[in-house]
């Protein structure tokens, strides 16, 4: 059996909401999940991070990927002992929540990379490793210590160059500064945007302090809000209890 964490208890409900990867044989990305439980003796219990979707949008996409009987990989991020990867197939699915069971350790399977924070920004966006004129409009998507993700306007497509230098202002919530990076890849997408993916190079101290804050108060709030959505369940389920049973009682005296 892998332990994951001390605070990850076999068995028993886990209030430090470990991430997950729930990845099926689709090419889409893994759908990015909460755990709630895991025995590997038993079932892992998780629940869908619904991100910028609604819950509408999740229940289709679940529909569409996961069924009860399918095979799927989950890659659970357990902090210093990087990404432990398990197979398992799902046995129960209620709204976004999803049961797996005969999980199989696999074993580590890399390192934890930087942890992405996602959130959206509007920014402007130079070249600064070649004559390319003019600012570039975008849009921010995520951020990690690693790299910076972004949508820019299919217009501006010409002026994105693999491999060059870069220059965007990041707001960290309580300075901005001025990040380089390097343009890794960009892909067109059918919407008229463009996908891009930067890395940095060469951040200074006060920048990667800046970042890691941003991410960590992301997470933090990302996990407060599923908390108090998983508590307001509780009291609800134990709410249609005691009506259920006072309406029980009712029905007896009658």
């Amino acid at each position: 059996m892998v332990k994951i964490e001390r605070n990850l208890i076999l068995g028993k409900r886990n209030t430090t909401l470990v991430k997950a990867l729930i990845c099926d044989s689709t090419t889409k990305e893994p759908m990015q999940a909460f755990v709630l439980e895991l025995d590997v003796k038993k079932e892992a219990i998780l629940n869908i991070d619904l991100q910028n979707k609604t819950e509408l949008e999740i229940e289709k996409e679940i529909e569409e990927r996961l069924w009860e009987g399918k095979l799927v990989e989950l890659r659970v991020l357990a902090g210093s002992k990087g990404v432990v990867l398990y197979t398992g197939i799902v046995s129960y699915i209620l709204k976004e929540r999803i049961h797996i069971r005969e999980l199989k350790a696999k074993g580590n399977i890399q390192r934890r990379k930087d942890v992405k924070a996602k959130f959206t920004a509007q920014s402007e966006l130079c070249c600064i490793s070649a004559d390319i004129p003019g600012e570039i409009n975008i849009t921010l998507r995520d951020i990690s210590a690693g790299g910076i993700g972004f949508y820019a306007d299919k217009e501006d497509i010409e002026k994105l160059i693999i491999d060059e230098e870069y220059q965007t202002i990041f707001d960290g919530g309580d300075v901005s500064i001025a990040l380089r990076f390097v343009l890794r890849w960009f892909t067109e997408m059918e919407d008229g945007k463009v996908n891009c993916g930067g890395e940095f190079n060469g951040l200074k101290n006060v920048e990667e302090r800046v970042i890691r804050k941003f991410v960590f108060d992301k997470e933090r709030q990302e996990r407060k809000a599923l908390k108090e959505e998983m508590e307001r369940e509780e009291e609800l389920r134990a709410l249609m209890k005691e009506l259920e049973k006072e309406k029980q009682i009712e029905e007896e005296k009658s």
